[in-house]
C-alpha cells in the first residue's frame, strides 16, 4: 500500500508539474517580548504562524483537474536554547467530477476531491467561529509524514460538504487513524461544522462542533454582528479535557469591537484539577486614509471568574508600510502583579 500510494503522489506531483499554473507566496514573523521582570523572549506577532520568529513559504498551481500546494516552513523559537525547525509539505488533490466531466461528459450533482500528500489534516473551527481573540482550537488527525495521510470530500453546492481524511499505521511508531468533519451553510448568513477524529497511538477520540450566526448578513444591517459558538472535548478520556467558547463580534467603518466567553476543563489527576472561566473584551479602530494606515487596538481580559480573579489588558497599534508590518504592544497579564507587565515589538511580512 504504501508503494502504491508513493507511486500515485510523484504521477499526481509530475503531472500536476506540467499543466500547472504556478503562483509564489510567503511570510514572515519575528517579535521580541520584554517583561518588567527583565526577561526577554522571541514571540509571535502574527496570529498565522504557531511558532515565535517563523517563516513560511507557499508554491501552488494546478488547474481544474489536478493541482499541488507546496509550503516549507521555518521555526525559530527559544526554549532552554535555540530550536530550529523546518520541513516541507505538500498535499496534491484530484477533482474527480471535473476529471469524469472531462472524459465522458458526465456532469456529477457533488464535487468530489481527492487528498494525497504529507501534512496531518485537522478540522476548520474557524469556518464556524469568530475567534476573536485567537484560541484558535482544532482537532488533528495527528499523523507524520510517514504515515500518508489521506482522504476525500464530497460537496453539494455551499450547502454540505464532507471531509474524510485518514493514516496509516506503519509500524515503527506509526499512528492510524481517521478524521471524519461536516460542514454546512444551509442559508446565507449561518456555517457550523461538526468533526470527530480517532487516534489510534493516543487513544484519543476527540469531538468538536461550531456555529455561527452572521446577523449583518441575515438581517440586512449596514453594520457587521456575527455570534458564533464553540465546543471541543476529548471524549474518550477520563480526565474530561473541554473548552466551551462563544463570541460576539461586530464591526461599522472602521471601528470593531468583540467579547468572548472561554470556559476549559483540564483535568490532568484527581488532584490536578483546572477549570476556569474568563472573559475577553476588545476595541479596535483602523485608519486607512493616510500615507501609513494604522490600526489601533485595545484588550481587557477578565481570567479565572470561578476562583481567583485577574484583570490584564493591552494596547496595541500596527503600522502597514506596503506588505510590512510593524507592531507593538504594551500590556499586564495581571493588574496585582507588576512583574507580569511586558512590551512586545515586532514586524511581519507578506508577499
Amino acid at each position: 500500500m504504501k508503494r502504491i500510494l508513493s507511486v500515485l503522489l510523484i504521477a499526481l506531483l509530475a503531472t500536476t508539474a506540467v499543466f500547472a499554473d504556478w503562483a509564489f507566496s510567503g511570510n514572515f514573523d519575528v517579535g521580541y517580548t520584554f517583561g518588567f521582570d527583565g526577561t526577554t523572549a522571541v514571540t509571535t506577532v502574527d496570529g498565522d504562524n504557531t511558532a515565535p520568529e517563523a517563516g513560511f513559504l507557499y508554491l501552488k498551481g494546478g488547474n481544474e483537474y489536478l493541482s499541488l500546494d507546496v509550503r516549507t516552513d521555518t521555526a525559530i523559537s527559544t526554549n532552554n536554547g535555540i530550536i530550529r525547525d523546518s520541513g516541507v509539505g505538500m498535499t496534491g488533490t484530484l477533482n474527480l467530477s471535473s476529471l469524469l466531466n472531462l472524459a465522458f461528459e458526465l456532469e456529477m450533482p457533488v464535487d468530489v476531491n481527492f487528498y494525497l500528500g504529507n501534512q496531518s489534516p485537522e478540522t476548520d473551527a474557524d469556518y464556524a467561529y469568530a475567534d476573536p481573540s485567537g484560541i484558535d482550537d482544532e482537532i488533528s488527525l495527528g499523523a507524520s509524514r510517514a504515515q500518508y495521510p489521506f482522504g476525500v470530500s464530497v460537496g453539494y453546492r455551499s450547502l454540505v460538504t464532507v471531509y474524510a481524511y485518514g493514516a496509516f499505521d506503519t509500524g515503527a511508531g506509526g499512528n492510524a487513524g481517521a478524521l471524519l468533519e461536516v460542514r454546512t451553510q444551509p442559508i446565507e448568513g449561518i456555517r457550523a461544522n461538526v468533526g470527530y477524529v480517532i487516534s489510534a497511538l493516543d487513544g484519543a477520540k476527540d469531538f468538536q462542533i461550531s456555529a455561527l450566526a452572521d446577523l449583518g448578513t441575515l438581517l440586512g444591517m449596514d453594520f457587521s454582528l456575527d455570534v458564533s459558538a464553540s465546543y471541543l472535548a476529548n471524549i474518550d478520556n477520563a480526565a474530561d479535557n473541554s473548552r466551551f467558547m462563544a463570541a460576539v463580534t461586530g464591526g461599522f467603518g472602521g471601528f470593531g469591537a468583540y467579547a468572548e466567553y472561554e470556559y476549559y476543563n483540564d483535568t490532568e489527576s484527581a488532584t490536578a484539577v483546572v477549570n476556569q472561566n474568563n472573559l475577553d473584551f476588545g476595541v479596535s479602530y483602523d485608519i486607512t486614509g493616510i500615507a501609513v494606515p494604522l490600526s489601533l487596538g485595545a484588550d481587557l481580559a477578565i481570567n479565572d471568574l470561578s476562583n481567583d480573579v485577574s484583570f490584564g489588558a493591552d494596547v496595541n497599534i500596527t503600522a502597514s508600510i506596503l506588505d510590512l508590518s510593524l507592531y507593538a504592544e504594551l500590556g499586564v497579564e495581571d493588574f496585582s502583579d507588576f512583574d507580569t507587565g511586558y512590551v512586545t515589538v515586532g514586524t511581519y511580512l507578506y508577499f
